[in-house]
């Protein structure tokens, strides 16, 4: 089920993410919406029958001041006579982003194309019914692990994705620690770039997770999500949800504006949340321009009320804007 840190000069890795009893390895159903829903400015791809199989992992830990924060990020392109798969993986230590990991290759045919395959600097291992159990950088060494513990909860979308959120330990040449990690999901058609956010939060004691994924267009600062939250053991589904992007800043490589801030409210606002960027890592993308696509990983520190208590919370954001 589920899923860093090295300094800026790498130390021999090997990052390994192990998955107690296994990850189901079912396909998730393929969600049609942005077959019809790309922008105005964009042609659908060639070969309408390619799906974007996108399976991403995301660790933080207990103690956001000793340890890490860890995206690393899986998409497949499946097409009639190909497969090409991109994987990249991130990791913040001492407020600074570090790549990890960027690997893309064609892989040809697959008959399970949702399946994280090794190859190159990938490695993994799988348990009965092919179940995931870890998955590991292959760059000499050792000296990085994050082994999966529990599972906590799991939740899903009206299209079939998965969302599940699990404990793990991250260990390091410097010492160990605890935290919690999200596993994403989910395959979509004719989509060649991911859009919109997802936001990953909890608080310090871990009694709240909060899990938010929303899509927007071009450069909407306000926009739709829907959220799933765990508090004190109970399990929350926040379909109508309204974010607002705040504090937007220049990204003078991309000629467009990013957010640096967020609030987020449900109409009655049993759910309110107010976040506020702390460690940024912004990539412009390659695009016909002038204004081109972003991606960006943050995180953020802030709070979120839920029926009136408000709690601290800290994470991590996905950003990305075609």
């Amino acid at each position: 089920m589920p899923v860093l840190p090295v300094s800026p000069i790498f130390l021999p890795l090997l990052l390994l993410l192990a998955f107690a009893g296994g990850c189901s390895e079912g396909p998730p159903p393929v969600d049609e919406s942005d077959a019809s829903d790309l922008s105005g400015e964009e042609e659908p791809m060639a070969g309408s029958s390619q799906v974007l199989y996108e399976r991403h992992f995301a660790f933080i830990a207990d103690d956001p001041d000793s340890l890490a924060i860890l995206p690393w990020l899986f998409e497949r392109w499946v097409g009639p006579e190909s497969t090409r798969q991109r994987a990249r993986s991130w990791v913040l230590l001492d407020s600074n982003w570090d790549t990890l990991l960027e690997d893309e290759r064609e892989l040809g045919t697959t008959r399970a194309p949702w399946r994280i395959l090794p190859g190159g600097p990938i490695g993994l291992t799988v348990g009965p019914d092919d179940a995931l159990e870890s998955l590991f950088i292959r760059n000499g060494g050792g000296g990085v692990e994050l082994a999966f513990l529990e599972t906590v909860t799991e939740w899903s979308g009206t299209a079939g994705e998965v969302f599940r959120v699990g404990r793990g330990r991250a260990s390091l040449a410097t010492g160990s620690g605890e935290g919690f990690v999200l596993e994403l999901n989910r395959a979509r058609r004719n989509v060649e770039r991911p859009r919109g956010d997802w936001k990953f939060l909890r608080s310090e004691d871990g009694t709240l997770k909060v899990f938010l994924d929303g899509v927007h267009e071009a450069d909407d600062d306000v926009y739709p999500a829907r959220a799933w939250t765990r508090m004190d053991g109970v399990d929350t589904h926040w379909p109508d949800v309204e974010v607002r992007a705040t504090d937007l800043r220049p990204f003078e490589r991309a000629r467009r504006d990013v957010p640096a801030g967020w609030s987020f409210a449900t109409p009655a606002e049993e759910l309110v949340g107010e976040l506020e960027a702390e460690s940024v890592h912004l990539m412009a993308l390659e695009g016909e321009g002038p204004i081109l696509p972003v991606e960006g990983l943050f995180q953020v520190h802030g709070h979120v009320r839920k029926n009136g208590d408000e709690i601290p919370v800290f994470g991590f954001i996905m950003h990305a804007r075609r």
